[in-house]
């Protein structure tokens, strides 16, 4: 897969130094360079993950960061509830939520079985639910805050590389996050989600991107994502509520 690094510099969001942020699916991909944006702009991470995201807790302390790591599952309520339990009592008051966890098929519909739809879906839209849940309460009731979810250009294109229920339950996190936009920013809590085009990470690798048919004539890296995470996290989008960002490289234009 070619890829080159971003051209553009880093956003700076001296808003976001000292904020307490909770990041699910922090231990690799866009998750690991979302909280390490964030903490380069002196935010405080909690990183969340099934998988062991200590060392990406461990590289921003070691930068001068301040980061823990939680193991958990998205669909665990107790482990969510213990997570935000956590960054409010040893981080800070929750000020921004940010969930990239999610999981992908690519089965056509006529060999997938029910399980494994219903296994997309959990994960990657019920997951998304309960992460909200348990996040935008804290914000409500301090009227301020902002939470970003990650759907796909597969939710907007009906993800025709990938398995049915992948684009099918990205299309949902973006109805969520339209949804809770709406329901929260009279309580002053903002709702935005991502939509990444093809981005090289460990979930893609193997999967055969390459730079055909996209105009900036690269595949996405991580970092892409995580700039797009800053700007939605911090003050310069303060007007910014129930939008889906794509940052696709200009594969997908509206």
């Amino acid at each position: 897969m070619a890829t080159t690094p971003p051209v553009s510099g880093p956003l700076h969001a001296p808003d976001l130094a000292g904020a307490a942020v909770l990041v699910a699916g922090a231990a690799s991909g866009i998750g690991r360079a979302a909280a390490l944006a964030l903490a380069r702009e002196g935010a405080h991470v909690l990183c969340f993950d099934l998988a062991d995201a200590e060392p990406v807790a461990a590289a921003i302390r070691d930068g001068g960061g301040t980061a823990l790591a939680v193991h958990g599952d998205l669909l665990d309520e107790d482990a969510l509830a213990s997570a935000v339990a956590t960054c409010e009592g040893e981080i800070g008051p929750l000020r921004v939520a940010v969930n990239t966890a999610g999981i992908v098929s690519f089965q056509p519909l006529e060999e997938a079985t029910a399980d494994e739809l219903r296994r997309i879906l959990d994960v990657n839209l019920l997951g998304p639910m309960l992460f909200l849940k348990h996040a935008l309460p804290p914000m409500r009731e301090r009227g301020a805050g902002s939470a970003i979810l990650f759907g796909s250009l597969a939710g907007k294109t009906g993800g025709l590389r990938s398995g049915p229920a992948y684009g099918a339950s990205k299309g949902g996190v973006h109805a969520l996050v339209k949804w809770t936009a709406g329901h929260y920013a009279p309580h002053g809590v903002r709702v935005n989600g991502v939509a990444p085009g093809p981005v090289a990470t460990p979930m893609t690798e193997g999967r055969g991107y390459t730079t055909a048919g996209l105009p900036l004539a690269r595949l996405g890296v991580p970092e892409d994502q995580a700039e797009a995470v800053v700007y939605l996290a911090s003050d310069a989008s303060a007007w910014v509520t129930g939008q889906i960002l794509n940052i696709n490289g200009g594969v997908f234009m509206e």
